[in-house]
């Protein structure tokens, strides 16, 4: 696992979106046939938490209650690509 950011508690942020991610992906896809998750968007206190899975890794984002969602998800879906 890798973070970027100033904060120390960016690590632990990632670490819970990505093991949220995971089980999503290993067990949603029981539950609902043919779903796929293409993007998380968590909100809580005062971050909001973007993660998407590529191949067997998550880029998981910690942002600012205020970020633009819109470009932020743009930015996940490029560097995904």
């Amino acid at each position: 696992m890798a973070k970027a950011g100033r904060e120390e508690n960016t690590h632990s942020h990632a670490a819970v979106l990505a093991c949220i991610s995971h089980e999503y992906t290993q067990f949603g896809k029981e539950a609902f046939e043919d779903n796929e998750l293409r993007v998380l968007i968590i909100e809580h206190d005062q971050n909001t938490f973007v993660a998407r899975p590529i191949f067997n890794l998550v880029l998981c984002f910690v942002c600012d209650k205020e970020a633009n969602l819109g470009m932020i998800r743009r930015k996940v879906d490029n560097l995904a690509a």
